[in-house]
């Protein structure tokens, strides 16, 4: 008997031919191979290792963690000891390191977060309610500007705990409108916080981020003249893409943005719980964010 086509065995091919090319997009690799993650002093950086560590476990990898400085993990990862890293901050010391391992070939980039390292200027949410343009540096002196009494220039504060000098020579260097004062402890931190609401002047923080002190405060960091928020990076050992494709394609699609990083950054202080298990919570809580980075994967 001849085959006959017919709309529905038309349907039925485009069916299985869409199966077909969503089933899988890159390969597994060898499974026998140890995968070895590094675990920093960092809570976002532990969390995220673990995060991702628990999925390659899920989909059939061997995985092990060990607790080490970023500068260390970079000398291993030139030899395979060290498989890959999920967050590496440019501002960090050990950055230096890591580009040059990059230049020599050891180490291939796995890509960038969308978040990034940020140091500098914050403006609280208490601040940017009262000014919403205060971004930039035009928007900082407009702030102060608009909430000062007529006729009487009230200056913004901004607030440090670290060197008073090097913020004074950042208002001069750019011309703000604003004072500095110190903060010696955490306390002061959290009070000088809580004032900002009341304050009727523009309150900003010398600050860093993303991180679990952001987590409930996003707030804004202030992009100065020339001043560079670089975006998170990832790498891995050179080997990796080739020995375990679908590990190194899973690394490629990892990406969080400023809020997401301070959010599963401060994950052991809201459940009280170490790196691992805040991994788990993190995981069953956030399927929308993960399960796309899973999207090439063979089915098991």
């Amino acid at each position: 008997m001849s085959s006959k086509t017919t709309p529905f065995t038309i349907m039925l091919s485009l069916v299985i031919l869409s199966v077909n090319f969503t089933i899988a997009t890159c390969h597994l690799g060898d499974l026998n191979q140890t995968i070895t993650i590094p675990l920093h002093n960092r809570t976002s950086q532990k969390i995220l290792a673990h995060v991702i560590g628990r999925l390659l476990q899920e989909s059939g990898y061997t995985v092990q963690f060990e607790n080490i400085t970023p500068a260390e993990s970079f000398k291993k990862m030139q030899t395979g000891a060290i498989s890959f890293n999920p967050e590496i901050w440019p501002n960090q010391k050990s950055y230096k390191a890591f580009k040059s391992s990059l230049m020599n070939g050891n180490i291939v980039s796995a890509g960038r977060h969308a978040a990034e390292d940020h140091r500098g200027l914050w403006a609280p949410s208490s601040t940017l309610r009262k000014c919403s343009y205060i971004a930039d540096k035009d928007g900082l002196n407009r702030c102060v500007q608009t909430l000062s009494p007529k006729k009487r220039l009230v200056k913004g504060v901004i607030f440090t705990n670290s060197s008073v000098v090097e913020m004074e020579n950042i208002i001069s260097k750019h011309g703000l409108d604003y004072d500095v004062q110190l903060l010696e402890s955490s306390d002061e931190s959290k009070q000088a916080l809580k004032n900002a609401l009341k304050s009727k002047r523009p309150v900003l923080f010398d600050n860093w981020g993303p991180g679990p002190h952001l987590a409930h405060d996003e707030g804004l960091f202030i992009k100065l003249p020339k001043e560079v928020h670089p975006k998170l990076e990832k790498a891995s050992w050179y080997l990796l893409p080739e020995q375990n494709p679908c590990a190194y394609k899973l690394l490629q699609s990892v990406s969080l943005t400023d809020k997401q990083l301070s959010e599963i950054s401060n994950y052991m202080n809201k459940y009280h719980v170490e790196a691992h298990i805040a991994a788990r919570v993190w995981i069953n809580q956030n399927p929308d964010i993960w399960k796309p980075w899973l999207a090439s994967f063979p089915k098991i």
